[in-house]
C-alpha cells in the first residue's frame, strides 16, 4: 500500500520536479543542502499520505487536489487540499489523530439531554474542523471566521463542495476590538496555517477584526461550542476584550490552542476560569467546561 501510494504520488510532480526528487534521493548528501529538494520531498510525503488513507485522489488542477473519503464520525468528505501548503499537516492532524474524536466523545456526554445548537469556529483555516463540527452536530448552526483570504476563500469552496447548509463563512478576524488588521505570514514556519493578524494596515490582505459579541448576538443565544485556533490572538479575545464576562457567561463549551505559555497562558487560564469553567488538556487542545452552564 505504501510504496503503491508513493508511486502515484509522482504522477504529481512535473518533469523537473520529478528529476530533482530523483537526484536527492540518490544523493541524499547534496539533496540535504537544497531547500528546494526538502520542499519537494514534504510535499511527496503529504501526497503519499493522502493516497493512503483517502478513497480517492485527483489533481483537480496544477495548484491543488481533490481528496474524499469518510471521516472518523461516518460522514463522507471532498476537500480540495492546496498544494505546497499546510493543507496537508491540518488535514492530518484534524483526521487522523485522536484529539478531535476524543474531545467529541467528551461533548457528546456532556450534552447528552442538551441539543447543540450554535458553534462558532474561529481560525476556521480552509474548513476542515468546520466540516467535522458541523456533521457531528447536524442540527446545530456553525459560524466560520477565518482572517487570511486565500484560506478563506477555500474554506468557502469546501463548505460549498460538501453542500454543508449549516454553515455561515465569514472574512473576519476574532479580536478584542473592531478595528482593521493586517495578515502577518512571517511567522512560525511561514505557512497558511501560522498566518496571525496583528495590528496594522498592509497594502493587501487586511482584514477586520470583531470581538466575540458583534457576531453573536449573546443577549438571545448561548454559543454551545466555542473553538479557536487564532495563532495567538487568543490573548487579544481573553486578556483585552471588554465584553469577555458577557461571552464566557454565555459559551457552554470552549476547544482552544494556546500559543502561549508562562504569564500570559496563566493570565488566560486564570480568566477562563473565573467564569466556571474546569479544563483538560486533549493532544494540542485545550477543553474548557463552563459548569454553570453544562449538567
Amino acid at each position: 500500500m505504501a510504496k503503491l501510494a508513493s508511486i502515484k504520488s509522482i504522477s504529481h510532480f512535473n518533469v523537473y520536479q520529478a528529476i530533482l526528487l530523483i537526484l536527492g534521493l540518490l544523493f541524499r548528501k547534496w539533496g540535504s543542502t537544497k531547500g528546494r529538494f526538502k520542499q519537494l520531498v514534504r510535499e511527496k510525503h503529504g501526497i503519499d499520505f493522502l493516497y493512503r488513507v483517502n478513497e480517492t485522489v485527483t489533481g483537480h488542477n496544477r495548484g491543488e487536489l481533490l481528496i474524499s473519503g469518510q471521516s472518523t464520525t461516518g460522514n463522507a468528505y471532498k476537500f480540495y487540499i492546496r498544494r505546497f501548503t499546510s493543507d496537508t499537516d491540518v488535514f492530518h492532524q484534524l483526521y487522523f489523530r485522536p484529539d478531535y474524536p476524543v474531545i467529541l466523545q467528551k461533548i457528546q456526554s456532556l450534552f447528552q439531554n442538551q441539543s447543540v445548537k450554535l458553534i462558532l469556529d474561529g481560525g476556521a483555516y480552509i474548513g476542515l474542523s468546520t466540516f467535522f463540527w458541523a456533521t457531528a452536530f447536524k442540527g446545530a448552526k456553525v459560524i466560520a471566521v477565518e482572517a487570511d483570504r486565500s484560506n478563506f476563500e477555500q474554506l468557502e469552496r469546501n463548505v460549498a463542495l460538501n453542500n454543508l447548509l449549516n454553515v455561515t463563512c465569514l472574512h473576519k478576524a476574532l479580536w478584542h476590538q473592531e478595528e482593521q488588521l493586517m495578515i502577518n505570514t512571517q511567522k512560525m514556519d511561514k505557512r497558511q496555517w501560522a498566518y496571525a493578524v496583528e495590528k496594522g494596515n498592509a497594502e493587501s490582505n487586511n482584514v477586520l477584526g470583531l470581538p466575540i459579541h458583534k457576531l453573536v448576538d449573546l443577549d438571545k443565544t448561548k454559543i454551545d461550542i466555542l473553538k479557536l485556533d487564532i495563532e495567538g490572538a487568543e490573548k487579544e479575545v481573553f486578556l483585552n476584550d471588554p465584553s469577555i464576562e458577557a461571552v464566557l457567561n454565555n459559551v457552554r463549551i470552549i476547544i482552544c490552542e494556546l500559543h502561549y505559555e508562562g504569564e500570559i497562558r496563566s493570565s488566560i487560564l486564570n480568566k477562563i476560569t473565573e467564569f466556571g469553567f474546569t479544563y483538560e488538556t486533549i493532544g494540542e487542545d485545550w477543553l474548557f467546561v463552563n459548569h454553570n452552564l453544562v449538567n
